[in-house]
């Protein structure tokens, strides 16, 4: 007889209006402490992952590495076998369990620990009645990622979907509502992981909205729209990417923890060479590359929500077994479980919204007199990347693409 298999779902939650770090100014780490271990590790598994999505997904794109990241690491001190070899070593975590814990239990205390910002990020762990967890995973869980088990009624798919969106809603500032639907839970689900990361932050110098308006944005060579383009005159760290024929700039967030890097290429269509060159974007030296300078910069308003299945891209990066009957996720229950189904949903929105520092007129508008001192003139009116990277480890948090600000 067959041995009927449990799967379980992982999701993860992404919402960033305006993003802030997860470190406190006063907190110093040192580059081999278990939290910057796990920050470099996250940071080489999430252009792995940028890569093959980028690739794989056209259009406007808002993605989470370190969300990804996060759940896929309760999941893999789950795992046994080579199972766990291969989310491990997708991962680049460390050989130490102790290191690994330690470091991601450390970066989710960080996080939570900023009290002067809107900023979340909390794990859940939903397990059909009458299914037993392992105690020490559930110990694991709850004291790494300070994850608590909930128990639904699977045999309820609408009841059960109900619980898992209201629990997102909760953690997410009410933007990510609708994760999961009744058609995604059946009576063989045993479990669902979730992750859900919600950030607010405020730029550091803010757009004056009088001064947005609507100007050509080049979707592709052949094609031109009227967007709303925001404006500021400011001092920004700038400069030339030459091995990918692109520029990017550098928009701190108050505070000049966390920034949002925009890779814009010099040509209409040179996106492409970006996206296949994404390894050699390397945020901890792009200060090497550019200087700070005022200038007149052109970032046109986006707004993106969209929900992407991983379980493809995952098994390319190097995860296949956990989606397989050869998944051994003993070290969660002794219930035989491989993963069904894993998902992202984000939301990002960019718009002027920013801290209190005055914007003046002065500050928008370009100098008329002959006399007066040239200004570098920065317009992101092309399809870009986009990174929202923390300043201390860069971290890429938050990645995507803008191809039609209008989407």
């Amino acid at each position: 007889m067959q041995l009927s298999l449990g799967p379980f779902f992982i999701c993860l939650t992404v919402l960033c209006t305006f993003l802030v770090t997860y470190t406190n100014a006063e907190k110093i780490v040192t580059s081999n402490s278990p939290l910057s271990v796990i920050a470099s590790a996250s940071n080489s598994f999430g252009i792995d992952f940028l890569k093959r999505l980028l690739q794989e997904k056209t259009g406007n794109i808002i993605c989470s590495p370190l969300s990804v990241n996060i759940v896929l690491a309760m999941a893999a001190y789950g795992a046994r076998g080579n199972t766990g070899f291969q989310i491990r070593q997708t991962l680049t975590l460390p050989e130490e369990d102790a290191i690994g814990q330690s470091g991601y239990e450390s970066l989710i205390t960080s996080l939570n620990d900023i009290k002067t910002v809107d900023l979340q990020i909390a794990n859940k762990i939903f397990v059909a009645k009458k299914f037993e967890v392992n105690p020490d995973y559930t110990a694991i869980t709850k004291d790494i990622f300070h994850s608590e088990c909930e128990t639904v009624d699977v045999s309820n798919p609408t009841a059960a979907a109900a619980t898992i969106n209201s629990w997102c809603a909760n953690n997410t500032n009410n933007r990510i509502k609708d994760l999961l639907t009744p058609d995604d839970i059946d009576n063989r689900t045993k479990l669902v992981l979730i992750n859900a990361i919600y950030f607010k932050g405020k730029w550091k110098d803010s757009f004056d909205g009088k001064y947005t308006s609507d100007l050509p944005f080049h979707i592709n060579s052949n094609t031109i729209k009227e967007v709303p383009m925001m404006t500021i005159t400011s001092m920004y760290l700038h400069g030339q990417l030459h091995n990918l024929d692109a520029r990017f700039v550098e928009l701190p967030y108050k505070g000049d923890e966390v920034s949002m890097f925009i890779i814009v290429p010099n040509k209409i269509d040179g996106l492409q060479r970006i996206e296949n060159n994404i390894h050699d974007l390397d945020f901890s030296r792009l200060n090497q590359y550019g200087r700070n300078e005022e200038v007149i910069l052109f970032v046109p308003k986006f707004k993106i929500e969209n929900t992407i299945e991983l379980n493809n891209l995952l098994q390319k990066v190097g995860m296949a077994e956990m989606f397989t009957d050869a998944a051994d996720f003993s070290g969660i229950a002794d219930t035989p479980l491989k993963v069904s189904k894993i998902l992202q949903k984000g939301f990002i929105e960019v718009n002027e919204e920013g801290s209190e520092a005055v914007a003046a007129s002065a500050f928008l508008v370009r100098p008329a007199s002959a006399d007066a001192v040239y200004k570098p003139v920065i317009q992101v009116d092309r399809p870009f990347l986009y990174a929202i990277v923390d300043s201390r480890y860069k971290s890429i948090l938050f990645y995507g693409r803008i191809q039609d600000p209008t989407l």
